[in-house]
């Protein structure tokens, strides 16, 4: 009798490990192209695999091209900014003149000939309210050359002004006012040049939004979103080729971005009235 148990307790072990191994034979093929599990603690595991983008994509490759466009203007424009210190005097006791400080400004070359430089910049940042004209200008550039500049014409109802000075060792650029024929483009990409805050020589980016009408001027105005602060009064707005758009004049107040500048129509008109178009 025991013999007989121990006989059939083998036949049933056997029978079951039979039957367990048939169980996982079956779930192996059943299973065996299933894409392995996820773990949604990893995010490796289960973000999608990108390609990355295609550089000769005509959109990316026109972007890439305008960013370094607007790299290559910026230097440039860097070392066309110049800055602009004036002396002002105030008239007291009679006709006596006393020193009360000094303005800030920028402006940028528009034209040279032969030793003879001519600088664009704004007229309010040579004389305020108040004060008597100045009749020179110190002039720095980038590269912390100094001239002493004259005032040569003014405009103070386009807020316009034109500086002269003499010199054999500039080597800097000078912009050519006919480059742009064409007004700003909606949206356009621009770049502004400045002194701002005693920042010397700093470029921003914006862009043209419209031109617009305020109240200090009988002419439409350049409206963009390039950041200007005191200081930047003066300076070339030009387009991502560096050809002059206008020059910067006045800012929304308690704006950074809301800044406005004299259009190139407008400075030319000017220059002619003078005898200055080159």
């Amino acid at each position: 009798m025991r013999k007989l148990l121990t006989f059939l307790l083998i036949v049933f072990s056997l029978i079951f490990l039979s039957a367990c191994q048939a169980i996982d034979d079956y779930f192996d093929s059943f299973f065996e192209d299933s894409p392995p599990s996820q773990d949604e603690d990893d995010p490796s595991a289960i973000s999608p695999i990108v390609d990355p983008p295609d550089s000769t994509d005509p959109v990316i490759e026109e972007d890439l091209l305008s960013l370094t466009k607007m790299i290559e203007t910026r230097d440039v424009l860097r070392e066309a900014n110049l800055y602009i210190e004036t002396d002002q005097f105030r008239t007291i006791f009679g006709n006596r003149l006393s020193k009360s400080g000094t303005t800030q400004g920028s402006g940028f070359i528009f034209y040279q000939e032969g030793s003879n430089y001519y600088v664009l910049t704004n007229y309010h940042i040579l004389v305020s309210e108040g004060l008597t004209r100045g009749q020179t200008s110190r002039i720095e550039t980038l590269s912390n050359e100094d001239y002493t500049a004259s005032l040569i014409a003014y405009d103070a109802s386009v807020d316009l002004a034109v500086l002269r000075f003499t010199t054999n060792t500039y080597k800097g650029h000078i912009f050519d006012l006919n480059a742009r024929q064409s007004p700003p483009l909606n949206h356009e990409f621009i770049l502004a040049t400045g002194n701002p805050q005693s920042v010397r020589h700093m470029v921003t980016y914006g862009i043209f939004i419209s031109m617009y009408t305020i109240s200090s001027v009988d002419f439409d105005v350049i409206y963009h979103s390039a950041i200007l602060h005191p200081g930047s009064s003066g300076g070339a707005l030009t387009d991502i080729n560096g050809h002059i758009l206008g020059i910067n004049t006045w800012s929304a107040s308690g704006s950074d971005v809301d800044n406005f500048a004299i259009p190139l129509s407008i400075i030319i008109d000017f220059l002619e009235k003078n005898g200055l178009a080159y």
